[in-house]
């Protein structure tokens, strides 16, 4: 029962007694008792009904971080990042806990233990006054998951503070990133001008962290000034371009875009080919095609990409990168040729189902089901249902580079197809 709830029901009894007193009658006081009663069964059936609607909140919100609906709060940079005694503590508020206990986590259970979610968040507010930038980002990010829009003002405070202490003392201004992106996923359309004047800033963190809240907050009058990133100097500058350009659904870039497929820049080419993907842009296969010669980089995210935009003129092409030396691109080309649903290669996939690599075993299987292909059927289903049963992705663990929206439609045609067999 919460506090409130609890002062209702004593001031409700002060009355009653006092009625009673007063009246003294019997009748008066077996009257009294009986409206206490049922004064009480409500009183306790608004607090369970309070507490599971609260619960059902947190579900959605882990529902949605599932979904991808939602980004993770940036747990691995705490971890690994921020200086010991501040990530105890952040540790200690986010899972009750410590570093070892977050795999088994419960957040119900750690939020209803707090006192509720208003508590929780309360808790993770405090987190943005850190003396470590790390701990600071991590809370703006989860305070936004956990929907604290109260706390925006807050948030927005730590986006325009400068010169703040660093305990971790590697992460400057990567908080102030992070306060970006979470006023973003807050939805604070008002703060739409006050992101914009990031873009331009000196600091990395600050640009990328603005084009990504604007993006969250699917601002669109500001695509030409997020477009113009593309051309920034460090990687995750434009990384994070390209990505809210694609959110935003700004299609006018695709060219833009797909020449940044052929860079030697670290993580830009897989990127640039998730966003071509999301923005349907299949006019730029050619510049993806290109990169299927690189058998051991950027070959398996091609093959992939150009799957997903339904290039089947390439399955020929694609098919030559089941015989690469690289194991990974082997099971790139093998879940291309499942999604391309390029029978006419069944008897090469086949052949990958003995490849000295499980998680490739695992591609070739998953490729046989979403092909329906009756050669080597049951053996991919046995392998298929061990890789589930292990926990492991019948997809070889080869998701990475393919939006969420289309990895959720290409699991569930997995799961139907295996359902049929």
């Amino acid at each position: 029962m919460t506090k409130s709830v609890k002062q209702f029901v004593f001031r409700e009894l002060q009355m009653i007694i006092y009625a009673a007193i007063k009246h003294r009658g019997r009748r008066f006081v077996l009257l009294c008792s009986a409206s206490w009663y049922i004064m009480c069964c409500s009183t306790w059936m608004l607090a369970a009904d309070q507490t599971q609607n609260e619960i059902q909140e947190i579900k959605k919100i882990e529902k949605q971080l599932e979904d991808g609906l939602l980004p993770k709060p940036p747990l691995w940079t705490l971890i690994h990042m921020a200086a010991e005694k501040e990530k105890a503590e952040a540790l200690e508020v986010y899972c009750s806990g410590t570093q070892n206990d977050i795999e088994h986590w419960d957040l119900v259970a750690i939020i209803q233990k707090g006192g509720g979610l208003a508590k929780y968040r309360k808790r993770i507010s405090r987190l943005l006054e850190s003396r470590d930038a790390t701990v600071r980002g991590f809370a703006a990010v989860w305070l936004a998951d956990l929907g604290g829009r109260s706390y925006a003002k807050n948030i927005l405070t730590l986006l325009e503070s400068e010169n703040l202490p660093d305990a971790g003392g590697c992460n400057k201004n990567w908080d102030r990133g992070h306060a970006a992106v979470a006023l973003g996923i807050l939805g604070s359309r008002e703060h739409a001008k006050v992101l914009a004047r990031f873009l331009h800033h000196e600091d990395r963190h600050l640009r990328a962290g603005a084009a990504s809240g604007l993006a969250w907050l699917q601002a669109n009058d500001y695509e030409r000034e997020i477009a113009s990133l593309l051309q920034d100097d460090d990687e995750r500058v434009v990384c994070s371009t390209i990505v809210a350009l694609a959110e935003l659904g700004a299609k006018q870039y695709s060219d833009e875009i797909g020449r940044l497929v052929k860079t030697i820049r670290p993580d830009i080419p897989e990127t640039a080919m998730m966003a071509l993907v999301t923005l349907d842009a299949k006019e730029q296969a050619p510049h993806i095609a290109s990169l299927l010669k690189d058998q051991f980089k950027e070959g398996g995210q091609a093959a992939k990409t150009l799957a997903l935009l339904g290039a089947k003129k390439y399955a020929p092409d694609i098919a030559d990168l089941l015989n690469a030396r690289e194991p990974l691109t082997r099971a790139d080309a093998l879940v291309a040729i499942g999604i391309l649903r390029a029978n006419h290669y069944t008897s090469q996939v086949g052949k990958c189902l003995q490849d000295k690599e499980d998680f490739v075993r695992h591609a070739a299987a998953w490729s046989i089901v979403m092909m329906e292909a009756q050669p080597n059927k049951k053996e991919a289903i046995k392998i298929v249902k061990a890789a589930q049963k292990e926990h492991v992705s019948p997809m070889g663990s080869r998701e990475q580079g393919i939006p969420r929206d289309r990895l959720k439609q290409l699991n569930k045609r997995f799961e139907e197809l295996l359902k049929t067999n």
